[in-house]
């Protein structure tokens, strides 16, 4: 046995007794509210002004170079998110319009030494 699945193990049975011994007192289980749907985070996505850029990156040769894109990109101030595909050279980013250009992004790209040009245009 690993190490880290005897943690994993030890931590189970910790929740385990944990939640019956609260059962056995009596007392109520702890309450998880319901996660939130996009309908209801879409008011709050379009106050911040999240858009989302295609862009065309040529010159990734592999996963590294997607991983460093990926990385300087969700860095970058204003970007929520990216998802860069070597196979498809291609990143989708995910940013606040009110912090962050698409130019802007496009320029964090090309200064790690790719061709980047926006594949279509940004949606709201």
């Amino acid at each position: 046995m690993t190490r880290k699945w005897i943690g994993w193990s030890v931590a189970a049975v910790l929740a385990v007794a944990i939640g019956a011994a609260s059962h056995f007192r009596g007392e109520t289980p702890m309450e998880v509210a319901p996660a939130a749907t996009d309908a209801d985070l879409a008011p709050a996505a379009t106050d911040a002004g999240l858009a989302e850029a295609l862009l065309d990156v040529q010159g990734m040769a592999c996963s590294s170079c997607s991983a460093t894109v990926k990385a300087m990109l969700e860095r970058t101030p204003g970007v929520f998110h990216a998802s860069v595909s070597v196979e498809e050279a291609e990143s989708v980013v995910a940013f606040d319009s009110k912090r962050i250009t698409p130019a802007q992004i496009v320029q964090v790209v090309e200064r790690l030494g790719y061709k980047v040009r926006l594949k279509e245009p940004t949606r709201p």
